[in-house]
């Protein structure tokens, strides 16, 4: 959907793509733009319908990598975490970017640790996002902790 590219690729986002958010807790300061890239995401979905939190979360992590994408299983291992979700905003935002700063020096070593492995970089919020979907996955009736595979694997 090439109006989403424009939305996420315009000038005003140039502080989301031009760091890896989360590394600060000065990146507090771009929790509007992060919900200005949303709607901007979600404005480029309505000739579709409306653009849930979880599809507009996706694109964003996809291509900016500024927040995890809040799909069930993340939802769910948030909360079970202690964290509030209940939509996308402003607190929302807060939350994960204080969880990020706060586990910040074990988030860098797992990107070290991909990094060498695979040769990918993982932004902070792919690794957030990762971390509290596995958990929320674990919780789920859907596991099964005696298969050795991974998920959506076959």
């Amino acid at each position: 959907q090439l109006r989403v590219v424009e939305c996420i690729s315009h000038p005003s986002m140039k502080p989301l793509w031009t760091r890896d958010v989360g590394s600060s807790l000065d990146d507090l300061r771009l929790a509007p733009l992060i919900l200005d890239a949303a709607e901007a995401v979600r404005a480029a979905y309505k000739p579709f319908g409306n653009a849930t939190d979880t599809l507009v979360t996706k694109v964003l992590l996809g291509t900016i990598g500024c927040l995890p994408a809040v799909d069930r299983f993340f939802i769910d291992g948030f909360k079970s975490r202690g964290f509030k979700c209940s939509y996308l905003n402003q607190n929302f935002v807060r939350r994960v970017m204080e969880f990020t700063h706060a586990n910040l020096d074990l988030l860098r070593l797992e990107q070290v640790r991909i990094k060498t492995i695979s040769g990918v970089h993982y932004p902070l919020m792919k690794l957030v996002d990762m971390y509290f979907w596995q958990i929320g996955y674990e919780q789920s009736p859907e596991f099964d902790d005696s298969r050795e595979d991974v998920p959506g694997e076959p």
